[in-house]
């Protein structure tokens, strides 16, 4: 009863050709940094902020940021509270849990914590946009690194995918080397059933549409395969029609429908004009909804 499958894999491993002819369809890459740590001298935060260990009562402004900082790039994805706690629980050999909230007049600003994920710690750091995103994101970092190279370890890692730019330019920018990368792909299985289980995302979407820019329903079509999404509007209809690959990314939202469009890869009925744009925009954004990092909690 699924509407499509993803799968993620080495970078390097060869079974990504035994995926890619099995139809699935390449999304993005998630690349693993490491640095080697050891104890030394901590970032001193300025007045106007400061770094202390996470707290259970922190949660749900760490959610929010999280949400919020991800938003560009994702669609907003709870993380699951039972995975969260399991991720961070410390039975037996495994490292002990470690995580920094930065602060700013009582606020969570910055989130950085290190959790299991295939019984290796591994690391995220979040930080609200602004000009002091990165000091607080290495700060939140430093904390981290001293935090576990006091418990002995000698190297720290993170993961971070190639659309988010700026944990991506702060582990650079601190020497954190990409060692490993992995690939991220999809696979529609039914495209009718994928369009009716993401109908909770297309009618958040399009709350923020008139009902008369609205399209009462939108039909995407590749090959063999159609599916029609109801949305009730007055706009009339729109079809969508594109190769596989073309579909399936740009209802992953790796792409937007309209860059497809722009870049000859889309064909689009009626007559494509604002109406049809300010829809397309709205509903079928550059924003993925499924991080694959997110999943592992």
């Amino acid at each position: 009863g699924y509407g499509g499958s993803a799968v993620s894999t080495e970078a390097r491993n060869v079974a990504r050709r035994l995926y890619s002819r099995s139809g699935y369809v390449h999304l993005f890459f998630m690349h693993r940094f490491s640095r080697e740590i050891a104890p030394g001298k901590e970032v001193v935060s300025p007045e106007k902020w400061s770094i202390r260990p996470y707290e259970e009562a922190d949660r749900p402004e760490v959610l929010s940021l999280i949400r919020q900082t991800e938003h560009p790039f994702f669609g907003a994805r709870e993380k699951i509270e039972k995975k969260w706690q399991q991720a961070r629980s410390s039975v037996g050999d495994q490292p002990a849990p470690l995580a920094f909230v930065a602060l700013q007049d009582g606020d969570v600003v910055g989130f950085a914590d290190r959790f299991l994920h295939w019984n290796s710690p591994t690391g995220e750091v979040f930080a609200c946009p602004g000009d002091d995103q990165f000091r607080i994101g290495e700060a939140l970092v430093n904390a981290l690194e001293q935090a576990a190279a006091r418990l002995g370890e000698k190297s720290l890692c993170f993961w971070a995918t190639d659309p988010e730019d700026f944990p991506v330019r702060l582990l650079c920018n601190r020497g954190y080397r990409l060692v490993a990368s992995r690939v991220f792909k999809f696979n529609i299985l039914s495209l009718q059933k994928l369009l009716d289980q993401l109908g909770e995302l297309f009618r958040r979407r399009a709350s923020v549409l008139e009902p008369s820019d609205l399209p009462v329903r939108i039909s995407l079509s590749y090959q063999e395969q159609r599916g029609v999404l109801q949305l009730g509007g007055q706009g009339g209809e729109i079809e969508l029609a594109a190769p596989r690959h073309v579909v399936t990314r740009v209802l992953c939202g790796t792409f937007s429908a309209w860059d497809a469009y722009l870049r000859g890869l889309m064909h689009i009925r009626p007559t494509v004009d604002e109406r049809v744009h300010q829809a397309l925009e709205a509903l079928l954004p550059s924003i993925p909804y499924q991080h694959p990092v997110n999943d592992w909690w």
